[in-house]
């Protein structure tokens, strides 16, 4: 990939980075935990928090572990695939500035998707575990009901 770097794209692949930091990360989350709550997905939204602060300690702990030297509805699949649009620019701006070895893009997008997976298969667990217990609990944890096309409840 390095064969292939102009100052333009430099400057580019510089700019997605800021797209990983964890203020930005954080800042997503908070948004997104704040519709949560306010579209009355409390627990949605605690278990948001809890997964992307696990996930920041996570890669934390995984960063020092290996700690190996670098080289010198619609609305939910457009969410995805502007996730994964993010998620391929930050692998590939990772190899073309060339701060990350291939396997490591791969085995960190590799645990990311696994600490979602473990984090979504919590949602699941609790939930059906939670609903034996209280029916109640999945009350506020139902979908917004449907408007109306003309904007009338």
């Amino acid at each position: 990939m390095g064969a292939h770097r102009s100052p333009g794209l430099d400057a580019v692949m510089v700019e997605v980075t800021t797209l990983g930091t964890g203020i930005v990360v954080m800042m997503i989350v908070a948004v997104a935990a704040l519709f949560l709550v306010l579209t009355q997905h409390k627990y949605s939204a605690i278990l948001l928090l809890a997964s992307t602060i696990g996930g920041i300690v996570l890669d934390g702990i995984l960063k020092l572990g290996f700690n190996r030297p670098r080289p010198a509805r619609w609305a939910r699949w457009l969410v995805m695939t502007g996730a994964l649009i993010v998620i391929a620019l930050i692998s590939i701006r990772r190899l073309y500035l060339g701060v990350h070895y291939p396997s490591d893009v791969v085995a960190g997008v590799a645990i990311g998707l696994a600490w979602a997976s473990f984090c979504m298969a919590t949602l699941e667990a609790i939930q059906k575990f939670g609903i034996r217990r209280d029916p109640r609990i999945l009350q506020h944890e139902l979908p917004a009901p449907k408007q109306a096309a003309s904007g009338s409840p």
